[in-house]
């Protein structure tokens, strides 16, 4: 395993948080004030998005306030004594909690804690410095996050939507028999990892909206980002399918009729997945056929009217594999579609990182 460049480490939130708190420090020391509270706010107001901090901000600014006061209080009847921490605490979270400032709780309650061995004499004085540093940290990590090396999650959600569909390819070949290193417990553990893959590629395109509030795009951008926002959702759907299939096993029969078909039909989805060219499309098209026309079989004498007792099913576990698998065609068609249509204007960026073929956790 090669090592990790100091640049790949050193990530664009990692070096805004450190210019933050830099900027910071030297603003508080220019002015004589202490910077210590305002580097503890610079330091959790950087957030993955610029939107974000902002937001963030404005309920954390009221939030610390609560903590200053509280802390002015109770250092003023306490001291230093220990009840008087735990009181600061616990006012600031109650209130925070009261007042739905859910994300300044963390910042007010340091702040406040904080505070109290710091002030002993003139509160109000000391209480409208506390305040004033608060700012300043609050001002500098958002205008550091909105200004300095804003982030483009397009690779990072492609490369998500790469990572879901191999394994998606991976967990059709575990079905079908090629991998057979893998047992049911491997198999649910990499399905388990596809939908934290897909809930990750939700989080970046949240990122990558919410960023454009605040910073210029280009029309490029935007049908980029609403082709992987249809793979996404698409491969979401191709999940739902799978997921079902894997599940089912328990209830199937291996040496059914059907299923040299069914694990024919998984090996060619799995290489429309990883992208290798087809083989003989006609017998990839009658094995389709013979899958649709078996699932037409088992359908065919259902009648719900007849009635519908305990222990009865509509489908068979045979039945339901079937459609689950037929399910999976036509999204992976619904896949290839999208994926013809923005291969021509696809940035090379992409092309690139698919070009890679590797899995990131």
């Amino acid at each position: 395993m090669k090592p990790k460049k100091w640049y790949q480490f050193a990530g664009g939130r990692l070096l805004k948080t450190g210019l933050a708190v830099l900027l910071t420090a030297l603003i508080c020391d220019w002015i004589g004030w202490p910077p210590m509270f305002a580097v503890i706010t610079a330091i959790v107001t950087i957030e993955p998005t610029a939107s974000d901090s902002i937001q963030k901000a404005l309920v954390r600014f009221p939030a610390s306030v609560l903590g200053a006061g509280y802390a002015m209080i109770c250092g003023f009847i306490f001291h230093e004594h220990p009840l008087a921490y735990a009181l600061t605490a616990m006012a600031t979270i109650y209130t925070c909690y009261k007042l739905k400032l859910y994300s300044g709780t963390l910042v007010a309650t340091l702040t406040g804690v904080a505070m109290v061995s710091t002030v002993h004499d003139d509160y109000l004085f000391s209480f409208f410095i506390r305040m004033g540093t608060t700012g300043i940290g609050l001002i500098v990590s958002s205008l550091v996050n909105v200004f300095v090396m804003p982030p483009d999650y397009g690779v990072p959600i492609w490369q998500q939507l790469i990572n879901i569909r191999k394994r998606a390819s991976l967990l059709l070949r575990m079905k079908a028999g090629e991998e057979t290193e893998n047992g049911p417990h491997q198999m649910k553990e990499t399905f388990q990892q596809m939908l934290r893959d897909i809930e990750k590629t939700d989080t970046f395109c949240a990122y990558q909206k919410k960023e454009w509030k605040f910073h210029r795009f280009r029309r490029g951008q935007v049908r980029d980002f609403h082709y992987e926002q249809k793979l996404l959702e698409l491969l979401r759907q191709f999940s739902y399918h799978l997921g079902h299939m894997i599940y089912l096993a328990d209830q199937m029969d291996d040496e059914n009729d059907t299923m040299s078909l069914e694990r024919k039909m998984m090996k060619a989805l799995a290489d429309e997945l990883d992208d290798k060219p087809l083989g003989n499309e006609a017998q990839q098209l009658q094995i389709i056929q013979e899958l649709a026309t078996h699932f037409k079989e088992q359908t065919r004498g259902m009648n719900v009217a007849d009635g519908y007792g305990p222990g009865e099913v509509f489908f068979s576990p045979q039945t339901s594999y079937a459609y689950e698998l037929l399910s999976m065609v036509d999204l992976m068609e619904e896949i290839q579609y999208i994926e013809r249509r923005w291969r021509r204007t696809r940035p090379k960026k992409h092309a690139k990182v698919y070009e890679t073929g590797t899995l990131k956790e």
